[in-house]
């Protein structure tokens, strides 16, 4: 059996990941561009610090 991974990736226009703030006490982490995992975690890791 052969599976085939790939596809189209959404792009942020900057390529880079954002944190949003809709309203205050609501925090987003948005635009992984493809690095979901890893950047995951780093932005896991500043909206924590951010919530405090």
């Amino acid at each position: 059996m052969v599976i085939s991974l790939g596809g189209t990736v959404a792009l942020t226009p900057e390529r880079v990941p954002h944190l949003f703030e809709p309203q205050s006490g609501l925090i987003c982490g948005l635009g992984y561009n493809g690095r979901g995992v890893a950047m995951s975690l780093v932005m896991g890791r500043e909206m924590g610090l951010r919530a405090g």
